[in-house]
């Protein structure tokens, strides 16, 4: 999967907005349970993982 730099920029704009809300209300739980809290779909939850490498 290519991600351009927009998308990715975007993609950790998104995540980077959510971490910050779900980690303040569920600090107790893992990155996975608070992705599958976002009721994400697999195709942004792959992109995610790519980005999770340098990212998160």
């Amino acid at each position: 999967m290519f991600l351009t730099l927009k998308d990715s920029q975007k993609i950790a704009n998104d995540i980077s907005f959510f971490m910050k809300i779900f980690v303040k209300r569920f600090k107790p739980l893992n990155k996975a349970v608070i992705l599958n809290h976002m009721c994400l779909n697999e195709s942004l939850v792959n992109k995610i993982n790519i980005l999770q490498k340098g990212y998160v």
